[in-house]
């Protein structure tokens, strides 16, 4: 009998247990499901604007001349210049006519004017062996005054002449100069025809932004430009974004060119290059947000917060509330409560 009574017992014991886990069970169960289809992900700092793109020289200038008008080829193909070096200089035939023209009236005007100095002495003369009261004084009076006047004349007619000969004689056979420090490279075609062009020692970073990230890099903004080959490095600050673009593609929309001053001691022209500019901001989903808030989960608890930003391409930008690294709930609903447990 009391046998009997301790298996009662020992039924009674695994049923209330079984009951219990069971209720446990369920309600763990609902708890489970209540909270589990939340999902978190954490912010992420803001990718850098990334761009590839050449070396290239700050400056370039072309130089053509015929053969016909060069007179002699200072430079050669390849040789470093500095500032107003002269590259080549040329032969005007018109020029030179027009010279030799000009030179014969100045001549012609030297001699007027010996000639009225002579008038003019030989006036003066009459004029000084006569009295006020003499008869043709007035007239003698006068003639030296004429006299004056073709000396002036001729004088005036010799200085003009002059500074023309003096123009033309610098366009018979002009210099032309190197703008800037550069390179110079003296190419030929078949005819004898020189096209001379001089690329600037210094050097900058030409890369191309896409129309839809256009707005995310302006002149003034800091750029790391790095070499592929060599992997040098740079902290440049752009020069110059485009206003108008370089290529229109149906597909791929417009680009437009960045340009960014580099150092000599770390590029080479013609070097591929990769340039980032840092983005401000938190990248988080856009389905992170929710009425202007977002949900934080520290230490398993959720907390909302009020952040600002905006929503670009489908990813949402936060400029303030939220610090890159912190834990949110990526599909926050109505049912999401302050404070609820979350892992």
């Amino acid at each position: 009998m009391k046998k009997k009574k301790f298996i009662i017992i020992g039924v009674l014991a695994v049923v209330v247990l079984a009951v219990l886990g069971g209720i446990w069970s369920l309600t763990h169960s609902k708890e489970e499901k209540k909270t589990s289809h939340y999902e978190t992900t954490v912010a992420q700092k803001a990718l850098p604007l990334t761009m590839s793109g050449n070396v290239s020289p700050k400056e370039v200038r072309s130089f053509m001349v015929t053969k016909k008008n060069l007179a002699q080829m200072e430079v050669k193909d390849g040789q470093k210049v500095t500032n107003g070096q002269v590259l080549y200089t040329t032969y005007n035939q018109a020029n030179a006519s027009e010279l030799d023209e000009l030179k014969v009236t100045l001549a012609k005007y030297q001699r007027a004017k010996t000639t009225a100095n002579q008038k003019l002495q030989d006036a003066r003369n009459t004029l000084n062996k006569m009295q006020s009261s003499d008869e043709g004084y007035s007239e003698a009076k006068d003639a030296v005054a004429s006299a004056n006047d073709e000396v002036a004349d001729a004088t005036d007619s010799i200085n003009a002449t002059q500074r023309k000969i003096d123009q033309v004689s610098q366009e018979v056979s002009p210099n032309s100069v190197a703008p800037f420090d550069g390179d110079v490279a003296v190419k030929y075609d078949d005819n004898g025809n020189a096209k001379v062009t001089v690329s600037s020692s210094a050097l900058q970073m030409v890369t191309t932004v896409s129309e839809y990230d256009y707005a995310k890099v302006k002149a003034g903004d800091s750029v790391t430009v790095s070499a592929v080959a060599t992997g040098k490095k740079q902290e440049a600050t752009i020069t110059l974004v485009d206003a108008h673009p370089t290529t229109t593609n149906a597909t791929n929309g417009s680009k437009y060119k960045v340009y960014a001053d580099l150092d000599t001691k770390n590029f080479i022209d013609g070097q591929t290059i990769k340039a980032k500019v840092a983005q401000a901001g938190i990248i988080i989903a856009k389905s992170c947000v929710r009425q202007g808030k977002v949900y934080v989960v520290e230490d398993g608890k959720v907390t909302s917060q009020a952040i600002t930003g905006k929503e670009v391409d489908g990813q949402y930008i936060v400029t303030a509330g939220l610090t890159a690294g912190q834990k949110v709930v990526s599909n926050p609903d109505g049912d999401l409560k302050e404070g609820e447990q979350l892992p």
